[in-house]
């Protein structure tokens, strides 16, 4: 290492991080979650088809075609959930955090109103 033009200095120590004793490092989360764009969209197609009668699971055929790899990949996996008879939200929720809570919630409420489509498209409103 030259330090102040001199080649002929010691070299520095690595710097040594310093942490608590026992410290352990954050566990991040490895999953993507779903963005405020895509979750409009996806509200919107979504409560759109159901509110024009379309059947849920023809509507899950069709969005797991759109979007990002991820988002089509959760949409398949919704898919089979409610084909073996599983809530959307129940299905949704086991995507393991893709979807906002606050989402999962309304859709939950609007499951057990019998107001599924108007849930997801109050939510394109806001």
């Amino acid at each position: 290492m030259v330090r102040n033009g001199n080649p002929y200095t010691t070299p520095e120590p690595p710097v040594q991080e310093r942490r608590p004793a026992g410290h352990q490092p954050k566990k991040r989360l490895l999953t993507a979650r779903m963005g405020n764009k895509a979750v409009a969209r996806f509200c919107h197609n979504v409560g759109g088809s159901l509110h024009a009668g379309i059947d849920i699971r023809r509507i899950f055929e069709t969005e797991s075609m759109r979007g990002s790899a991820k988002q089509r990949k959760e949409m398949t996996h919704i898919r089979e959930r409610i084909n073996d008879g599983d809530t959307l939200a129940n299905s949704m929720r086991a995507a393991g955090g893709y979807f906002p809570p606050l989402l999962l919630e309304m859709i939950e409420v609007g499951e057990r109103t019998g107001r599924r489509e108007r849930v997801l498209l109050k939510r394109v409103e806001h």
